[in-house]
This record gives structure tokens, sequence and C-alpha cells, in this order.
């Protein structure tokens, strides 16, 4: 039967839930409780370990730090404080810091029962009030951390092993959380990380000790093969539009531009139509995208068609559905999404009639 949780309905009665998970069990029979050690020294580690990040946190921040909740389990930590705002990373780094020279000092860890008055005098960390007793259970660490506590604890500070902070973050009015691991826990993320180090080492056909400089030296390279590509695109982009440009129809005073490209995305359209219709005052651009059995059409206006009258947005809605989609945009610019290719060239047809139509030009 393996226990999942504890509860205390009455005094002197403490009933234990959890699944059966081999045989069977019968009213009567004589039990005999046991503990997963592995698991109890892991959750004593970590919570040995919230009261290091306690004392650290005050060091570190000021007294106003007082806890204001935690979680202890086999795999992580978790720390609810007061305090007003977000914490540094050269304040995060100093609390690890401290908190991993005490371990290594291999400072006593000592769990014993006194009473409530001996334990405010020591100037023990707790919400005093009804809920103690006469007498309370004082957890010391060496001889700079006194707290009252129920809990289970490792025996000096050295059998927590390792502390790592992962994340801190906020969770509401004036107060932060920190979640970390510790021992077997940090163990694994050591080793998940040494693997994709040497992973990425071996990709950069570098040695994992120089994995920095070998990333900076791909970051350059890649940033320089980028700034080739913009201009081999925006080069590719320029003759798209002198083609464009050299088949546009002129509709009673107005410049259509028409066209297809193949695989570019919305912004690589959006220039293109940026270029064309800056070539006249009253200009209106089509512009279709094909990729696969997918389109992408973008419609735009010059600004003095548009103060005369003329919505892309009426456009895109007229035409769009030749291709099987909708859309829509502002006045200057709209854009839609098809399925049908084949039927760009009404597209374009389409978008000729309707500017023979309007009487604004």
């Amino acid at each position: 039967f393996v226990v999942s949780d504890t509860i205390a309905p009455v005094a002197d009665l403490v009933v234990h839930r959890g699944k059966v998970t081999e045989g069977r069990l019968e009213l009567g029979e004589t039990a005999r409780a046991t503990i997963d050690l592995r698991r109890r020294r892991a959750i004593a580690r970590n919570h040995t370990t919230t009261h290091l990040l306690h004392w650290a946190l005050r060091a570190v921040l000021g007294s106003h730090v007082k806890q204001a909740g935690s979680l202890v389990d086999a795999d992580r930590f978790r720390f609810d404080f007061s305090h007003h705002e977000a914490l540094t990373a050269e304040q995060l780094e100093t609390i690890e810091g401290l908190m991993n020279d005490k371990i290594l000092q291999d400072q006593p860890v000592r769990a014993f029962e006194t009473t409530i008055d001996f334990a405010k005098e020591a100037g023990a960390l707790a919400f005093f009030g009804d809920k103690y007793g006469r007498f309370v259970r004082l957890v010391e660490i060496g001889n700079f951390s006194k707290e009252l506590c129920g809990g289970v604890h490792v025996r000096a500070s050295s059998e927590v092993g390792y502390v790592k902070i992962l994340s801190e973050s906020g969770i509401g009015a004036d107060t932060r959380r920190i979640e970390g691991i510790t021992g077997e826990a940090f163990l694994r993320r050591v080793g998940v990380l040494e693997s994709r180090v040497d992973s990425a080492a071996a990709a950069l056909k570098a040695n994992p000790e120089h994995l920095g400089e070998a990333t900076a030296a791909a970051m350059e390279h890649i940033a320089a093969l980028e700034s080739e590509l913009a201009s081999l695109r925006a080069e590719k982009l320029g003759r798209e539009a002198e083609r464009i440009a050299g088949a546009a129809t002129s509709i009673d005073g107005v410049s259509l531009y028409t066209g297809r490209l193949e695989g570019a995305d919305v912004d690589a359209l959006r220039s293109l139509a940026d270029r064309l219709r800056a070539r006249t005052a009253k200009a209106a651009v089509v512009v279709a995208s094909v990729s696969g059995s997918k389109v992408l059409l973008l419609v735009a206006a010059s600004p003095e068609l548009v103060d005369a009258g003329f919505s892309s947005v009426a456009l895109v809605k007229e035409v769009a559905p030749l291709i099987g989609g909708g859309g829509g945009g502002r006045p200057d610019l709209a854009q839609a999404g098809g399925k049908d290719p084949a039927k760009l060239p009404e597209v374009f047809a389409g978008a000729k009639s309707f500017l023979g139509r309007q009487s604004l030009y």
C-alpha cells in the first residue's frame, strides 16, 4: 500500500491515504510502515535548502523578507517570500553563492523541541501566534539560521550537495517566488546540459571548452549570410517590380500593377507593393504569391488613390472568392488567402473590371 497523503481528522488518529499496488488489504491485518529513504533524503535536502534560502534572502535583500509559502518534494523546491521588486541576476548569483558556501562548510543541522518563549528569545523565524502551543520544534543550521519547523531535514548542510536556482518570478503584489533543485536533481540537470553542450560542440566542430567562441563565430557567419541573402532578395524584388511595371495597365488615369511571385512571404509582397505604388501618384497594386496550392493575395493603393475614394478592402473582397478565399484590411492595404492558383488570371481581370466601374478618378 503506497501512501500518498496523511490526515488527522481527530486527535490521536492519523489516516493514511494511498493505493494498493499489490495484493489486498483486509480489516484487522497488521501493517508495517516503512519509508522510501531515497525519496525522504531528497525531500530533506530540499527542505533544509528552503531554510538556507530564507537566510540568504534576508542577508542580501533585508530583514523585511518573510516566507509566504513553500513546496518541498523529491525533485525540486519552491519558496515564496515578501519583496517589492524582481531580483537582479547579480542578487540571485549572490544568494545562490551564499547558500552553496554554507553547504560546503558542512554546517550542523539540529532539530529539537523547546518552549515558545525560548524560541522567541533565540530569534527564531516564525509567524508567532495562536497556532503554536507552549512547546515548539526549532531547527537550527549552524549559528545563522533558526526557524520553527516540523519537517524533515538533513543532519549537516553538506548533505544538500549543491543548490541551483532555476527561476525567480512574481506571483502577486509584493510577493516573489524562487524555484530550484538540489542533490540528484541537480546532477541529472548537469548531465543533460553536458550532453547538450557536447552535441552543440560536435555540430560546430569545436571543443566543448571553446563552445562560446565557436557559437559567436557561427552567429557572425550566419549574420553575414543573412545580409547577403537580403541583398539578393532585394535585387530579385527590384527585377520583379520592373517586370510587373512593364506590363502595367492604365485605367482612367490609374496605373494598375498585377503580377504573380512564387514562394514569396507576406513581407516580400508588401515590399513589392510599396515599390510599385510609389511609381505613380494614382496606383493600384494586385500581387499574389503561390506556394504549392496556397495563394497569398495582396492589394495596395497609393495615398492619392485612397483619398479619391479607392478601397483595397472592397477590391480584395470582390476578387478573393475567385481563388476560394477571403480577406480584409485597410483602404490602403488588404490581403487574402486562397487555395486555387489557377484562377489568378481571373483575379487580375477582376481587378481591371473593378477599376473600370469606379467613377472617382
